[in-house]
């Protein structure tokens, strides 16, 4: 035994010694390193926006959330017409100060909406009865030592009582309730009838600035993009928010005395939200018999993504009951979309409800919401999904309260990926986008379901087709060559249509050449799921082949369309920045994230400049080679003094395509977390960028 525990023993030193080798020899040069300050974690950064927009010609006051705000006195708005005319910092409130101001408040919203009067809490115990031991204690003391104790304590009270009542802080939430503006009620209300743990809330969301706006009766409708910025330290990243036309109302939630109270709805209108934990919101509205209501509603739109929820999103569910409580329509999603749209056709005269949850009954305060309401116009499906540059096309719209069922769009020739069409839709709630290219486009025949009805098409074509019925496959026939090279390509769930596509190749004799499904694509945008199918194939010999297309879940109907390219190989890119807000430093070289979509198998490189005629900055590292790379770049003067504000710039990629020069806009994005582990690039349509010289 005594054998075994000396080898133990020496084991054990052994190991130690070897841990100590192992251990980093900690020197002056990295303490150094280790104190090193980096500024970025410095910067603002924001989450939400509630409301999330404002109607034009009206001011109003919003909430920001976020963390390192305090002291931020500037906010940027793009797209122009809103003017921001205060931003108040909302200090937290210790707690001490809840037992009265909480009987204060509420006694004040009693009275203000006609609610019961709340009892006044109760005194605390002054002290408890003292024990028959203690009693004997202080009788063989003394009376003089027992009075003496006594005042003592009674003294000690009395001074902790006035340093406490001269600690009252100067807080904007701690007085003139009853003059106080909606926003800074309802956080008041929060705060002091919530008692939420600090612990467990998230870090992103304990800050809160109340930002009061202008917006101008001319103001352009449609999303904007937020942001803060701080002398010192920086520009925060963005937020969407949106300017409308029609009027827009905010949810009664003071929590509190009217936690239960539904809010009054005069349609039309834009009704703003946020659901916090276990939250129902209640909307009552007024409608006529035969009314073709419609409710679409915009959350995930304004916040694509939560890193620290599951599914990565708030999962909005909206529901009409008629005033006994009987849910009459209730929808949880449109389609591929978790936002829902609800079309509610009016059974008989009467007051309805409105009621607004997450689908699990979660809540936060970035679970925020806008709902359109009431009997308008709106686009569900559209076909053809795109068209040619420079022809006029004839498009069929399907939806809900349409007056006009067909529009002639002309796309202008410089157009290139995408058109909105500005004529219908609502810029917001319901935008309507057609794919464009300036291929020759074509529609598919209904009956092409077998080999022997199989479609002719040319290569070099688009084909604007429909899954028609659940179970439907449509067929085309394409002659090639050997060596050929042909692209398919399928795009539907990225042009908002249902279809789940599959698309298979066989040749002649029927020996398949490929079956895709879904094809991988880089986490950008809002699609989760990448479900339109693409294959380049190099053709083996002449001959025909057949190409099918179907819904790989078999569904379908007149709304799963869908636009399919058989063309030879056409290289193009796009170009994507990994920041929406760039902050630089005067004396400072920058590195930002870069990703390059390469289409048709382009495999050059491409090179980012600046677009402008006096750049502002000097890029040291700009050549990308492969499809992920950095940009390095700092100020082209360093010596200039005070920039302006934060401002637009804008980067371009070029490359050389088939002995041309191509240039593609560099689409600024926000690396954005889904549910602890997924990352997504989110658009955004401005490049902010902020110069700090201080």
């Amino acid at each position: 035994m005594s054998k075994i525990l000396i080898i133990f023993f020496i084991l054990l030193s052994v190991c130690d010694n070897v841990i100590a080798v192992d251990k980093p020899v900690v020197t002056a040069k990295n303490k150094k390193a280790k104190k090193k300050w980096d500024w970025r974690r410095s910067l603002p950064e924001i989450a939400y926006v509630y409301p999330a927009g404002g109607q034009q010609g009206t001011t109003i006051e919003v909430i920001v959330g976020g963390q390192r705000l305090r002291d931020v006195k500037n906010m940027s708005i793009s797209g122009g017409g809103v003017e921001i005319i205060s931003i108040t910092y909302i200090k937290n409130i210790k707690r001490r100060f809840y037992r009265h101001l909480r009987y204060d408040f509420a006694c004040m919203i009693s009275k203000k909406y006609n609610l019961k009067t709340p009892r006044k809490p109760k005194l605390r115990a002054k002290i408890k009865a003292k024990s028959k031991a203690e009693v004997e204690m202080k009788a063989e003391i003394g009376m003089e030592a027992k009075m003496s104790m006594e005042d003592g304590m009674a003294m000690q009270a009395k001074k902790k009582k006035a340093e406490e009542k001269e600690k009252m802080p100067d807080h904007i939430l701690l007085k003139d309730f009853d003059k106080m503006t909606g926003r800074y009620l309802e956080i008041a209300a929060r705060n002091f009838f919530t008692f939420p743990n600090r612990l467990q809330s998230a870090p992103a969301l304990r800050e809160e600035v109340i930002v009061k706006l202008k917006i101008d009766k001319n103001a352009t409708p449609g999303m904007r993009e937020l942001r803060f910025w701080h002398d010192r330290r920086g520009m925060s990243n963005a937020l969407r928010f949106y300017v409308s036309e029609l009027a827009e109302l905010t949810e009664e939630r003071l929590f509190g005395p009217t936690k239960n109270m539904k809010t009054k709805l005069v349609l039309p209108a834009i009704i703003n939200g946020q659901i916090m934990p276990g939250e129902i919101d209640s909307f009552v509205f007024k409608a006529k018999k035969g009314q073709k209501m419609v409710f679409a509603m915009m959350a995930r739109q304004i916040i694509p993504y939560l890193g620290d929820a599951v599914p990565g999103w708030f999962q909005p569910l909206i529901s009409i009951h008629n005033m006994k409580g009987v849910e009459m329509k209730f929808e949880d999603d449109f389609y591929c979309s978790p936002d829902p749209i609800m079309l509610f056709d009016v059974p008989a005269d009467g007051e309805y409800e409105l009621r607004v949850r997450d689908s699990i009954y979660r809540g936060r305060k970035d679970f925020v919401y806008r709902i359109k309401a009431g009997e308008f116009p709106f686009v569900t499906n559209i076909f053809p999904l795109g068209a040619k540059v420079g022809k006029i096309t004839k498009i069929h719209l399907s939806g809900y309260n349409l007056t006009d069922k067909e529009v002639s769009v002309t796309i202008p020739s410089e157009q290139s990926d995408s058109y909105r069409i500005k004529t219908i839709g609502d810029p917001s709630f319901n935008p309507v986008y057609l794919a464009v290219n300036s291929l020759r486009e074509r529609f598919d025949n209904e009956d092409n379901n077998t080999k022997e009805k199989a479609q002719n098409v040319k290569l070099d074509s688009i084909i604007n087709g429909r899954i028609n019925s659940p179970g439907d496959v449509d067929m085309f026939k394409i002659s090639g060559k050997t060596g050929d090279k042909v692209v398919f390509e399928l795009e539907a769930r990225s042009l908002g249509s249902p279809l789940d596509a599959v698309i298979s190749l066989c040749d002649a004799k029927g020996k398949q050449m490929f079956f895709v499904d879904d094809m991988k694509r880089v986490n950008i945008g809002f699609n989760t799921h990448q479900a339109d199918p693409y294959y380049m194939l190099t053709l083996p010999a002449n001959g025909e082949y057949y190409l099918s297309l179907r819904d790989i879940q078999n569904h379908g109907g007149k709304d799963f369309t869908y636009r399919l390219r058989i063309s030879r190989p056409r290289p193009d890119f796009k170009i994507y920045s990994g920041v929406s807000s760039l902050n630089i430093r005067r004396w400072q070289t920058i590195t930002e994230p870069i990703r390059i979509v390469r289409k048709d198998g382009f495999d050059g490189s491409v090179i980012i400049k600046e677009k402008s005629k006096k750049p502002l900055f000097k890029i040291i590292k700009g050549t990308i080679k492969k499809d992920e790379g950095d940009m390095t770049f700092r100020l082209l003067n360093r010596r200039k003094g005070e920039s302006k504000p934060p401002f637009p710039v804008q980067f371009i990629g070029q490359a050389k395509i088939n002995g041309k020069t191509v240039s593609r806009k560099v689409i600024p994005c926000k690396n954005m977390m889904q549910a602890f582990i997924y990352y997504h690039w989110v658009p955004f349509t401005e490049l902010m960028a902020f110069i700090n010289r201080k």
